[in-house]
């Protein structure tokens, strides 16, 4: 026993261990049986939770506590298995009733979770894989409006708005519905996500559900094929202001169009052009442009987690070194950011971070003009700096 290594202990007080090799008395000591503790191949039949009460408590943004910090689901949340539609637009809608150990919790409406929200990539790919597709389509369905008090969203209103919505379905993907309708009611929401997605519709769809797609991408063309984007088709060669809350969508005003990306792999110059100006940003027919991106406030101004943390990690820490550059003064007045300002800049920002960072300019001038700014944002880190910086450096 002394002998055992801590492997071998974390093996032997595992849940099916003590079940198939401990006394009775250690087997009465277990926990009641879960999703993660069954035997692999084996259906879970759980047995009944003995609650405490039959109150339904509200789950608070801070209710559960562990990974040390505060979660809105408790550790035990998961997305329910192959459900259909209906059902999941009822969670999707007004929530569920969870049970975690021997209470029951109200788990807000899915449609107002976010990442931040969950506890592990396997939730958060599920809810951006099989939730979110299917349920963001639905709520664009014309004159569909989701009250904005939970009390108001009773079980007619998930009928009715289920109907509303299946209508549009219907005329955006009428190739889905060709299927018995027995079928089509046992899809999965994963699979209606994954019928709904644009390479789907180009494949399979009809004329009419393919002229409905929007535009190719860089998201939605084919793996494997390189992206030519279609010119778009626009209103007028105008250039619109994005004001504060110019874009409505998820329930909210924002200053980006839905469509927003920062540009990937791009370098620190062009980077530096859009930290101090902007940049005009195509939106359907329309040109719109978008406000300098030093001015961005992360969940204020940005719609995702992804452009959130592209902003933290890519964009300011290289740019916010770069405005503390001796001498460097950034006038208050957009009109007075012209191109000469900003190339004469650069060059005294460059040079700053020559002075701090110079073991990064010892590689060809080639090589260093074509680092993006995520990558200057990881070289000058702190733990880079200590790791690969000259003794000037690092001090």
């Amino acid at each position: 026993v002394d002998a055992y290594t801590i492997g071998t202990w974390s093996s032997k007080i595992s849940y099916n261990s003590v079940k198939k090799h401990g006394t009775a008395e250690d087997i009465a000591k277990l926990p009641p049986p879960t999703a993660r503790n069954k035997r692999r191949g084996e259906k879970l039949k759980g047995e009944k939770l003995i609650l405490e009460d039959d109150i339904v408590h509200d789950a608070g943004p801070g209710q559960f506590v562990y990974q040390d910090r505060a979660w809105c689901v408790p550790e035990s949340f998961q997305f329910p298995e192959k459900i259909n539609r209906l059902e999941g637009w009822r969670r999707w809608l007004h929530g569920a009733i969870h049970v975690d150990g021997a209470k029951k919790w109200w788990i807000k409406p899915y449609r107002k979770l976010c990442h931040s929200d969950l506890h592990s990539a396997q939730l958060k790919n599920a809810f951006t894989i099989e939730w979110k597709p299917i349920f963001t389509k639905m709520m664009e369905a014309p004159g569909l409006e989701i009250p904005t008090e939970l009390k108001d969203i009773d079980e007619a209103f998930v009928q009715s708005s289920f109907e509303t919505a299946t209508g549009y379905l219907k005329s955006c993907f009428s190739f889905i519905f060709k299927a018995s309708e027995e079928k089509v009611d046992a899809y999965t929401i994963g699979t209606w996500s994954c019928k709904t997605r644009y390479n789907c519709v180009k494949k399979h769809g009809t004329a009419e559900d393919i002229a409905r797609l929007p535009p190719p991408n860089t998201r939605n063309h084919r793996r494997g094929e390189k992206f030519i984007g279609e010119k778009p088709i626009l209103d007028d060669d105008t250039v619109h202001d994005a004001g504060p809350v110019q874009f409505i969508y998820q329930d909210k005003a924002w200053c980006v169009p839905k469509s927003f990306q920062f540009p990937p792999k791009v370098n620190r110059l062009n980077g530096w052009r859009r930290w101090l100006q902007g940049a005009i940003h195509v939106d359907g027919t329309k040109k719109w442009r978008i406000k300098p991106y030093r001015d961005f406030r992360g969940r204020t101004d940005l719609h995702s987690d992804k452009l959130r943390n592209v902003l933290k990690n890519d964009w300011k820490p290289i740019f916010t070194i770069m405005t503390e550059a001796p001498g460097l003064e950034i006038p208050t007045e957009l009109k007075d950011i012209d191109e000469a300002f900003v190339l004469s800049s650069f060059e005294i920002a460059t040079e700053y971070l020559k002075s701090c960072f110079s073991y990064i300019f010892k590689a060809p001038e080639k090589k260093i003009n074509s680092n993006t700014v995520g990558t200057w944002s990881h070289k000058i880190r702190y733990n880079q700096v200590k790791k690969y910086g000259t003794a000037e450096d690092i001090a």
